[in-house]
């Protein structure tokens, strides 16, 4: 392999790993969101306000554990 392919490959692999993280992190950050409106909506006392209910909520710990998972990348 030239070093003219090899640069260009890894210019497309940076880039593709690059869009994927973002997309993937960006995609967390909604989940967590969502699962914090519907705790609100619920009645639920809210995080801010020294509500806890989010720990409990599946949706919540799959939002944070993948964006801890993929900021690696």
């Amino acid at each position: 392999m030239d070093v003219q392919s090899n640069s260009t490959y890894n210019l497309w692999l940076g880039l593709t790993l690059a869009l994927l993280s973002a997309f993937l992190i960006g995609g967390s950050v909604i989940l967590k969101k969502k699962a914090l409106l519907r705790l609100a909506n619920n009645g639920h006392t809210r995080a801010g306000d020294g509500g806890h209910g989010y720990l409990k909520d599946w949706l919540w710990w799959g939002g944070l554990l993948t964006s801890k998972s993929f900021s690696s990348i």
